[in-house]
């Protein structure tokens, strides 16, 4: 399970995936492709079969940051965020 290393910080892999879906979702903000009700973007985090990455409910996607993402398990828990 990628949450955390020894030091307490997350693993590259999963540090990264939260970098790049936050800018997937910034980007696609600037572009004005976030209207709509069913738009979403997730990731599976890398290394893994059953993490995912995405955002709360309700967060604009121009509020989207690696850190304010949640990490959640195929059951839907969250897991950190």
């Amino acid at each position: 399970m990628l949450t955390s290393t020894a030091h307490g910080r997350e693993p590259d892999a999963l540090r990264q995936a939260r970098v790049d879906l936050a800018a997937c979702y910034r980007m696609l903000d600037r572009l004005g492709l976030n209207e709509g009700i069913d738009n979403h973007l997730t990731v599976m985090v890398p290394g893994t079969r059953d993490r995912f990455l995405c955002i709360s409910y309700g967060l604009a996607w121009s509020e989207v940051t690696a850190s304010n993402l949640l990490l959640l398990n195929e059951a839907g828990e969250d897991l950190a965020g």
